[in-house]
This record gives C-alpha cells, sequence and structure tokens, in this order.
C-alpha cells in the first residue's frame, strides 16, 4: 500500500488504459497527446516503490519495462566515447533493454514488434568505417549481428533462419570481387533479412523500410540510404551521433503508435505500453531518452499523424535547471479525481509534468503502526493502546520528516522491538526490550530493524535502525563517512573547519563542496541553520557519529568529542558579558559536550543586558543541541527543568541567585523539549512557561517579550512545532 501515491496510480491506470489490479478496461483520456511524468523527490520518498508498484500491477498484462538507469556500469559510459567492441551506447542499451522487456508476450493481445527500430539497429551494427570490407571482415560483422537477429526472430518463432540469413548475404555478395564497398554489404544484409522468416514478417519489415525513406525526406535515395546515413552517422560520433539517435528514438516509437494502432483494430483491446525509468539522473543517457521522446511529440504535436502511446514514468531526485517555464508542476496529492493534462506551449519541455512527491501524513504514519500491530500482533496481546503512547505516530513522524522510508522502517522497527524484544538499548531491568512491554519513544533509534529470512542483509537478520536506514538514504560509504562528521557544523564555513582539522590533505581541499553537490543532486531539504540542512538525515547522522569511539574508529575518523571541540574552537574563546553574535553557536557546541553548567552561567550573566528577543532566540538556537549520551533512562534533563539538580554540591545551585537558577531549569526544559524524540509534556511545557514568567519580571526593557513567550512558546511546542517561528510571530503582533 503507498497511501497518497494510490491516487496517482489511479492515474497513470487511466494513460495504460487498464485497471491496476482487475482485469477492466479504462477509456482512454488523452487521445491525442499524453504527458510525459517525471516523479521528484530525494532519497527514500518513494519513487522507487511506485515504479516497482506499477512493474508488478501491469506484467504480463500490458507492454510494460522497468529500468534502473543506476545499475553498475550499464547506462553510464560516456555519451560520445570510443566505440571498442560494444557498438551501443548507452542510450541504445536503454533502448535495446527497454524493447527486450516491450516485446514479451503478454494476455490477450499479439507481442509489439519493433520492426523499425531493428533495422536501424541491424545498420548500425554491419556498418563498419572505411569504404571496403575484405570477406573476413564481412563475415565477422555477420557474427557480430547473428545474437541480435537471433533474438528478433525467435520472436517470431523463426530462429532457425539465422544461418540462412547468413548464407544468403554472403551469396548475394558472391557475384561481386572483394573487398566489398561496405555501402553494399549493408544493404544487401538489409534486404536480405526483411524477406526473412514468415510471410507476415515480410510485409511487416517492408512497410518498415517505407518509414526510413518516408520519414526523412530530406535526406537523399531510398530507405536503403537512410538506413546508411544513419549507421555512418552514429559511428561518427558527436552531433552526428545525437542525429542518429534521434532518428533511432524516432523509430522506437513509430513502431509503437504502429502496434497500438493494430490493437486498436483487433476487439478494440488497447493498453498503453508502459515505460519506466528508475534512478533518472543517475546515467546522462536517461535525460538524453527523455529529451529525444519530448522532441519528437513536440514536433509531431497539432499534426495529423497519430501520437505515439507510450506511458513513459520517470524518477529523478531533482528537476534539471535547464527545463523550461512551460513545465508543468503539480503534487501527488493535487491530483483531482478527473484529471484531464493539456499542453500549455510549444517547447519540447510542455511534454512534460513534474509529480512531486510529497511527505506522508500523520494520519498515514497511525495507518503504517495498525497495518505493522495487525501483521504482528497475535489476539492474545493486549491491545494497541495498552503498548504504544498516543503520541508515537507525530513523533515517528516528526523524526522522519514524513519520509516513507523512514516512516515504515521506524514503525516496523517499533512494532518487532514491542513484539520481539529487538531494542539495542534498555534501562536497567530491561522492561523496553520484553515483548508486550509499553513502548519509549525515547528508543526509537536504538532499535534494530529485522530482516526477512529470504533477504538478509549481509548475511544479518537484524541491524541498528541508523545504520539501516544511512545505508538506504546514503549508499556510498565514503560519503556517509564525510557527512557524518559535517553533521554537526552549523554553516559551511564549520565544516571546512572540520575538513582542516581531521581529514587528509588530499581530500579536504573539496570535500565540503562535494558534499554540498551530493546533498543538493539527492534532493535534501537545504537551511535551517545546519550544513545538512534536512533534520531526519542530520539527526541520524549525528547519531552515527555519537556512536563512533576512540577504540572503534575506521580510518582515523573523528569522534564525537572531537567533531564538537573544533567546532566550539572555530567560534572563539569563551566570552563575558554580552553574547556576540557568534557565542550562541559555541555555547550550542559546548552542551554538545555535556557541558550545561558553562551554557547557563552564559546566558544568565548576559540575561539582565541583553535584549530580550535576542536572547530568547540564542537560548532556543542552543537548546536545539541533541541530547546526552548515555543508556535509556539516564537523561536527567526532564529531572533537572524542575529543580532535581537543585542541591547538588557539584552545581552549586543553592549559591547563585534566583534569576541564575531559573535560566538552568529553562534551559533544560527548554533542551528536552527541543527534542525529536520527546513529546510535548504539559507538566514541562507548563514548567517552560513558569520560568519564563518569572523571568519576565526580572528584565526591565524585555518584560512583554518574556511574558509573551511564557505562552507563545509552549503553544507552538503543543503543536508539535519546534521551530523558531514563534519568536517571529510574536515581533510581528509588536
Amino acid at each position: 500500500m503507498l497511501y497518497d501515491r494510490d491516487a496517482f496510480l489511479d492515474r497513470v491506470s487511466s494513460l495504460v488504459g487498464l485497471a491496476l489490479t482487475r482485469e477492466q478496461r479504462i477509456k482512454l483520456p488523452h487521445h491525442d497527446d499524453i504527458p510525459l511524468l517525471l516523479l521528484t523527490g530525494g532519497r527514500g520518498m518513494g519513487k522507487t516503490a511506485v515504479l516497482l508498484r506499477l512493474a508488478e500491477a501491469y506484467g504480463g498484462r500490458a507492454p510494460r519495462a522497468y529500468l534502473d538507469l543506476a545499475a553498475p556500469r550499464r547506462y553510464s559510459a560516456p555519451e560520445n566515447g570510443p566505440v571498442s567492441g560494444d557498438p551501443q551506447s548507452p542510450l541504445l542499451r536503454l533502448l535495446d533493454d527497454a524493447v527486450w522487456e516491450l516485446g514479451l508476450a503478454i494476455r490477450h493481445t499479439r507481442r509489439v514488434a519493433f520492426t523499425r527500430l531493428e533495422l536501424g539497429l541491424l545498420a548500425l551494427s554491419l556498418w563498419e568505417p572505411g569504404d571496403y570490407l575484405t570477406a573476413d571482415q564481412a563475415r565477422g560483422l555477420l557474427d557480430r549481428a547473428r545474437p541480435g537477429v537471433r533474438r528478433i526472430l525467435e520472436s517470431g518463432r523463426h530462429g532457425d533462419h539465422v544461418d540462412e540469413w547468413v548464407s544468403e548475404v554472403l551469396a548475394e555478395l558472391a557475384g561481386s570481387v572483394a573487398p566489398f564497398p561496405v555501402d553494399a554489404f549493408v544493404k544487401a544484409s538489409v534486404k536480405v533479412f526483411t524477406k526473412s522468416g514468415a510471410e507476415l514478417a515480410h510485409k511487416h519489415r517492408d512497410t518498415a523500410l517505407h518509414w526510413w525513406a518516408d520519414h526523412r525526406p530530406d535526406l537523399p535515395g531510398d530507405s536503403y540510404e537512410s538506413l546508411l546515413i544513419t549507421a555512418r552517422d552514429y559511428h561518427t560520433g558527436g552531433a552526428f551521433r545525437e542525429s542518429a539517435e534521434r532518428e533511432l528514438v524516432a523509430s522506437f516509437l513509430a513502431d509503437l503508435t504502429d502496434a497500438l494502432g493494430a490493437a486498436e483494430h483487433r476487439f478494440n483491446r488497447i493498453r498503453r505500453p508502459l515505460l519506466l525509468l528508475d534512478n533518472l539522473d543517475a546515467a546522462p543517457a536517461g535525460h538524453r531518452f527523455l529529451d529525444l521522446v519530448l522532441e519528437n511529440r513536440s514536433s509531431g504535436h497539432g499534426r495529423t499523424h497519430r501520437q505515439d502511446p507510450l506511458v513513459l514514468i520517470a524518477t529523478a531526485a531533482t528537476v534539471p535547471g535547464r527545463r523550461s517555464a512551460t513545465t508543468q508542476r503539480i503534487a501527488v496529492t493535487d491530483f483531482p479525481p478527473r484529471w484531464e493534462w493539456k499542453r500549455t506551449g510549444e517547447s519540447p519541455d510542455a511534454g512534460l509534468l513534474v509529480v512531486a512527491l510529497t511527505p506522508l501524513s500523520v494520519r498515514d504514519t497511525v495507518r503504517i503502526i495498525d497495518r505493522q500491530l495487525d501483521a504482528q500482533l497475535s489476539g492474545s496481546r493486549a491491545a494497541p493502546d495498552d503498548l504504544f503512547p498516543g503520541t508515537l505516530p507525530q513523533i515517528i513522524h516528526r523524526l522522519s520528516a514524513g519520509v516513507p522510508l523512514g516512516l515504515s522502517t521506524l514503525a516496523a522497527a517499533a512494532v518487532a522491538g514491542l513484539v520481539h524484544g529487538t531494542s539495542e538499548a534498555a534501562p536497567d531491568d530491561g522492561a523496553a526490550s520484553r515483548p508486550g512491554h509499553r513502548f519509549d519513544p525515547a528508543s526509537l533509534l536504538d532499535l534494530k530493524v529485522v530482516h526477512p529470512a529470504a533477504e538478509p542483509v549481509s548475511g544479518r537478520t537484524e541491524s541498528p535502525v541508523v545504520s539501516h536506514l544511512l545505508e538506504r538514504l546514503i549508499p556510498d560509504p565514503a560519503t556517509r563517512s564525510l557527512l557524518t562528521t559535517f553533521s554537526p557544523a552549523r554553516s559551511v564555513k564549520a565544516a571546512r573547519a572540520l575538513a582542516e582539522r581531521h581529514l587528509e590533505p588530499d581530500t579536504r581541499a573539496d570535500a565540503v563542496l562535494h558534499m554540498e553537490e551530493v546533498l543538493q543532486n539527492q534532493g535534501w531539504r537545504a537551511g535551517g541553520g545546519y550544513f545538512v540542512g534536512d533534520r531526519f538525515l542530520r539527526t541520524l547522522l549525528l547519531r552515527n557519529l555519537r556512536e563512533r569511539n576512540e577504540a572503534n574508529t575506521a580510518y582515523a575518523e573523528p569522534t564525537w568529542t572531537e567533531v564538537q571541540e573544533t567546532l566550539r574552537d572555530h567560534y572563539g574563546p569563551s566570552g563575558s558579558g554580552l553574547l556576540v553574535e557568534r557565542e550562541p553557536t559555541r555555547l550550542y557546541h559546548c552542551l554538545c559536550l555535556g557541558q550545561p553548567v558553562h551554557v547557563v552561567e552564559r546566558l544568565q550573566a548576559s540575561f539582565a543586558t541583553s535584549d530580550a528577543q535576542a536572547w530568547l532566540r540564542a537560548l532556543r538556537w542552543i537548546a536545539e543541541a541533541p541530547g546526552p549520551a548515555g543508556p535509556a533512562g539516564s537523561d536527567r534533563r526532564r529531572a533537572s527543568a524542575f529543580g532535581a539538580d537543585q542541591h547538588d554540591p557539584a552545581l552549586g545551585l543553592d549559591t547563585v541567585s534566583a534569576v541564575h537558577r531559573s535560566v538552568y531549569r529553562l534551559l533544560h526544559a527548554a533542551w528536552y523539549l527541543s527534542d525529536v524524540l520527546v513529546a510535548p509534556e504539559e507538566d514541562v511545557l507548563d514548567q517552560l512557561a513558569s520560568e519564563l514568567h518569572f523571568l519576565s519580571t526580572q528584565h526591565r526593557a524585555g518584560a512583554r517579550e518574556l511574558f509573551e513567550a511564557r505562552r507563545n512558546w509552549p503553544a507552538a511546542l503543543r503543536g508539535w512545532r519546534q521551530d523558531s517561528s514563534w519568536l517571529d510571530e510574536g515581533s510581528e503582533r509588536r
């Protein structure tokens, strides 16, 4: 189940002309023009899940192909690199793979025949630079073309004609004296091929041959000459190859148009072919193919001939900046029940519809948890409300930012931890790891993911949830390591300071720029006052950094303490009096190092003479620091917010002013409530408001700001908002 993506799947079924899960024909809209759909969203947003759902649903029921362009080395070779041994460019490999899957047999309809494209590819495989071929060279080229010809003829159940085709080509050339002209060799080979197999195949290939002449009336000569020019251009490379690829894609689309036209006249069983291209931005060939399809449709828009019927859906992290303003955009949740698409311009990009995958909602989170519970809890178990706190869906949703991969993984880990006891860190009595015990959301990132027995990860049956998610979100280990090191940085300059201090000289120069590019290209949100702007990803990376230690660091990776000390020192020495511009960030890193006493001393010292609004902003900025490390149950921030440390001689709170003690309690309340794993607990919210109320009586110039904060800040937290928007709202009213 894909939740709010289901409406999108329904729209796709209306384009294909066949219901997603039933043998029910759907009246086809968009008879004259079909939008090319580009699904966008960062890693973990469910792009691949949508395509795989479509591939599974239409497998064997409609012509469909699913290609993953991130497949190693398959589509990533340089587009215009030298052709040594393999005559296929990445784009031709893409076409070849698409044709293979689209041409597979399906129920109730005849296989799609790609006769136009087959002739073009045959000419390409037989053409050789130069004017003449020796007899041995001719035989070598025919042998090179054998696999492709065999596959074509076998699809028509005439595989035994391959040897016959080779023999007839050689016989055709027998009357000539070697060396043979290349053009004559290619022409003879194609001519014999069109007559191979059954009589019906001859007619289709004759029609396809005529298409090559009719499609390019500007070229001299006949159909064979058009094929020869296409082959020569392809092997020449550069702009010539681009022209040849344009013709090959046009022949591919023409074959699909012809196949659909034939189906339309046979029992009206129209099922548009579906091509699914995953990870488009992993290979230049993907965007190149999209461009050629869009160009072909744009050149035919408004003409009397049929538009191609291909339903093409691709995925990418982001939309390339070169896409024009005529490209239409829509969120996946915004498709109306009766969707009609219309081209809004004449440029090729006007045929593209960008569909942004949006985060899932809290309601979706509840449904995901319910499904996990239904799957894993037996009837003898306690009811869900006896096991989970009611705020768990909001906590999982806030932590994951609605990213489907994060939501589903965390929900599954929570249920598994509850039912089977897979928590990695538990209180001293082991309660959180005992099956059936009430679940503590604070342990979410300490859980393990249980892998299906059929699909173990590196032979493991379970793995820590943080490492599991990071391996999925950032597959490259080197990139994951660098981003982990940079994750606490609150600016690009701070990340550079980390690179200068902790990376090897040969990697530090461009490491920060490279990581910025990775984050941007993979669609991760920027900003928020951090180098890694996306909170979900940053939370996972920070936890990953914290788990490094001096005794177990690969490649001398810097530890949590080393990184935080570098960042603390980057912002200069400790100040006195008013907080200077860089000091709140320094104090943030001090809190990360477990130094709340020092942070309170500086906040208290600057309280009376600071602008109250600026002081509150600094406090909230500092309180974003990750919570202290330690086993579950050892976090004392909540207790400290209520004065549990009041008489601790090591802290000396008995000897300081009431304002100092209030700031101490306020910082710990704010620090606790700013934790992504903490729900807005009413008694702590009341304590936060109480301390702000008291401090408003101690600040002459800022009494109003502090008094309003005692209402606005808790209200924002009750609404599950941990950002600083309440500060801006208060200043606007004043």
